[in-house]
């Protein structure tokens, strides 16, 4: 068969079954726009959110994502282009809470040096749970520098009030025998997190306090790894997919009302 451009298929809305949908609006964040937009069951487009503004380079920036999470708070990741000359240190770079017309209410840039990627939280309270990675060093992980995940809440002034990093409870971990010895090689994003996710309250966890609202949901891509961090005490509680081939390359687990976890499996090849 021959191979087609993703622009030889048919465009806009293709199939569309009202009775058997969960209607509503879509937000559609395309890679490197400078538009956001809003869209019906028909796809048509009913609102824009514009993305303005450069970084300290006069770089164009753009949003990685746009959400509506709590108290209908528009939450979003600013983002660099990875390709521009000269090319950024950190792609994704800071957190923006923006308002209907785009403009921006709140913003959070960690220090020099830090990042912030992929995932961020909006709470109840108000204060905000980010994902991102420090340089460390440390020979119980690894015989070179790596960037450490981590993750941290914090509040509207970007205090951080909690924070958790992987290197600190490596031995946590169930990975299988001879990963540890690989990734004591290894250098940069050995773990590659990519999810930061504080459980909702669930059925599940009512009665297994490892599943409790408010503990952490997160996932190692690099390692097939999903895994449940228990708020108070920092320790990992509860892990599934590596060393057994369940999961590979994974992105965005999410747990359910029922306490079950939808997770997102690219499949293919990862892991050590």
């Amino acid at each position: 068969m021959q191979n087609k451009s993703v622009l030889d298929w048919p465009k806009g809305t293709t199939v569309y079954h009202p009775e058997r949908c969960y209607n509503g609006y879509t937000i559609i964040n395309p890679f490197l726009s400078r538009t956001v937009y809003l869209v019906n069951m028909r796809g048509d487009v009913v609102h824009q959110w514009p993305v303005t503004g450069s970084d300290e380079r006069g770089k164009p920036i753009y949003s990685i994502f746009l959400e509506k999470q709590r108290k209908d708070d528009l939450m979003s990741l600013h983002w660099r282009d990875p390709d521009s000359d000269p090319k950024p240190a950190i792609p994704q770079f800071e957190i923006v809470q923006r308002d209907w017309d785009g403009n921006i209410l709140w913003r959070y840039s960690p220090p020099a040096g830090v990042s912030i990627h992929h995932d961020i939280e909006r709470l109840e309270s108000g204060n905000t749970v980010i994902l991102g990675w420090e340089k460390r060093e440390d020979e119980n992980v690894s015989n070179c520098p790596f960037q450490d995940s981590y993750f941290k809440e914090i509040d509207i002034d970007g205090n951080v009030v909690w924070s958790w990093y992987t290197s600190e409870h490596i031995d946590d971990f169930d990975y299988p025998s001879g990963t540890r010895d690989c990734m004591r090689s290894l250098r940069g994003d050995i773990f590659h997190d990519n999810t930061v996710t504080v459980l909702p309250g669930n059925d599940l966890g009512t009665v297994d306090p490892r599943f409790r609202k408010g503990n952490i949901l997160g996932s190692q891509r690099h390692l097939g790894l999903i895994y449940i961090v228990d708020r108070a005490s920092g320790k990992v509680v509860w892990q599934w997919g590596t060393g057994s081939g369940q999961l590979v390359g994974q992105h965005h687990p999410t747990m359910l009302a029922n306490g079950n976890i939808l997770v997102y499996d690219n499949g293919g090849q990862c892991g050590y």
